[in-house]
């Protein structure tokens, strides 16, 4: 994986995408996307690379994308995360950040493309 950071902007195939803090490290690097499934009810058991959204909008679930298997719980709420659909895409902010994971996985959503941070840990 050829991992290249900058400072206050992820750039790439999915365009450009400014956060309001230049503290934080980004990749352009894009590893994977996650198709968004819009479910009643979420299922048991995830498939990689699907992004569930639950029919009310306000929980999603998808399995880590570094491959760890883990599943990623998000709660949509105005004042943490929060959700753009436009139609056929979706937009998560801000981050997702799994620091108590094995891998440490720290990525956006941006355009169902998954944008790192940090490069999981090994």
């Amino acid at each position: 994986m050829n991992e290249k950071y900058q400072r206050g902007a992820v750039t790439g195939e999915v365009g450009s995408y400014k956060r309001f803090s230049s503290r934080w490290r980004w990749t352009n690097s894009l590893i994977g996307e996650l198709v968004p499934v819009w479910v009643e009810r979420i299922p048991d058991e995830l498939e990689e690379g699907m992004l569930y959204i639950n029919a009310n909008g306000r929980t999603l679930r998808h399995l880590c994308p570094c491959g760890c298997g883990e599943t990623i719980t998000t709660s949509l709420h105005p004042k943490g995360w929060f959700m753009l659909f436009d139609g056929v895409s979706v937009t998560l902010d801000p981050s997702i950040g799994n620091p108590h994971l094995r891998c440490k996985s720290h990525y956006y959503i941006v355009r169902n493309q998954v944008i790192w941070c940090e490069p999981p840990a090994s």
